[in-house]
């Protein structure tokens, strides 16, 4: 289903309802906009234990900057290149094979920064925030 479809659908029902909306329409309308706003993507997760050390690499070189600085510096660019690292990883390979506490050692940071990188840092980064964190309520949308 497209957006346009979906939202089509959602305009001619509510036309009709000024207030109450019915529950059943509700539980529709919440339906269509799952189903709008979830990716399909086909089973390519690898199921293996990432190399950590060659994606970090790969991804270093792709920005053209030092793995050990990007480890350590705080500068925009860097934080950039471990927020590419850590929602790379957590969207090839299968999370039954890393947790947020070895990609945290590996990068020397706890695994709440982890978490900051995956869901909520605002970063020029390939991949979007994935925004999955039980915590992102309380965080303010600007």
């Amino acid at each position: 289903m497209k957006i346009e479809q979906a939202i089509k659908i959602i305009d001619n029902n509510l036309l009709r309802y000024i207030d109450p909306v019915p529950l059943a329409l509700l539980k529709r309308i919440k339906d269509v906009i799952v189903k709008v706003n979830t990716v399909t993507k086909p089973n390519t997760l690898k199921h293996e234990k990432p190399d950590l050390a060659a994606e970090w690499d790969r991804i270093c070189k792709e920005y053209e900057v030092d793995s050990e600085a990007a480890m350590k510096l705080k500068t925009y660019v860097h934080v950039s290149i471990r927020c590419h690292f850590v929602r790379y990883v957590l969207t090839e390979y299968d999370n039954a094979y890393i947790s947020l506490s070895e990609l945290g050692r590996f990068l020397g940071r706890p695994h709440h920064m982890i978490i900051y990188y995956r869901d909520f840092a605002k970063v020029e980064c390939p991949i979007p925030q994935m925004g999955i964190s039980k915590w992102n309520k309380h965080y303010k949308k600007v």
